[in-house]
């Protein structure tokens, strides 16, 4: 009759050894599953050409069955392994996360006011000031002259600032910006969770030729 590795584990008082062979075991495929979705996933950023930054927010972590962090040090029989954003800003309308915007698209339209202000790089890019903080008269603001009035085809623009003083394009006007889906991290999410049994069964493959080499 052929006992099990933990019958023979039990039998040489090693039981807690043989627990921890599991511990490992579990945690070494969640840490595999975790560090895999997260690389790809920031690799599909990337690849979007979206920016590298934007990638890197995407985060991965691994805690125990008792919370504690062992995303790279610790073991615990029931790990959970966890990716998420970390690309979260703050606007009026409440916190807004840039990962799942370019996942599933979405239409900005003003709060207040007709138009959105997007500003170029002239007016300092990402870091520029909104147009609304420059004083009355800074700015002429005039229809392009492809543009026609009163448009509302999405990503058209409506209407271009121009600093009067500097005589520079400053401000693009738009009466809504559409955002299109550019991720696909779904079907990311459930490929690489359908490879955790794989990966535990490996791990503890390994975990028992180690065991079996110590009896």
């Amino acid at each position: 009759m052929a006992f099990t590795l933990e019958f023979r584990m039990a039998i040489r008082g090693r039981l807690e050894e043989y627990g921890d062979a599991v511990a490992r075991a579990n945690t070494s495929a969640i840490r595999t599953a975790t560090n895999r979705l997260k690389n790809e996933g920031r690799k599909q950023i990337v690849g979007a050409l979206l920016s590298k930054r934007l990638a890197n927010a995407l985060r991965g972590t691994v805690t125990g069955s008792g919370g504690q962090d062992i995303t790279k040090r610790g073991v615990d029989p029931n790990p959970l392994g966890r990716v998420f954003s970390n690309a979260l800003v703050k606007r009026q309308g409440g916190t807004v996360d840039l990962i799942n915007v370019f996942e599933t698209g979405t239409v900005v339209i003003p709060k207040h006011g007709q138009f959105i202000a997007v500003p170029t790089k002239l007016a300092g890019g990402r870091r520029a000031r909104p147009m609304s903080s420059y004083p009355p008269g800074t700015f002429r603001v005039f229809f392009p002259k492809r543009a026609r009035r009163g448009s509302g085809r999405l990503n058209a623009p409506q209407m271009i600032a121009v600093h009067k003083a500097r005589k520079e394009v400053w401000y693009i006007l738009f009466r809504s910006v559409q955002i299109r889906s550019r991720l696909r991290l779904e079907p990311l999410y459930r490929r690489i969770g359908a490879q955790i049994p794989a990966l535990q069964d490996r791990a503890w493959q390994r975990q028992v030729q180690r065991l079996e080499r110590s009896l």
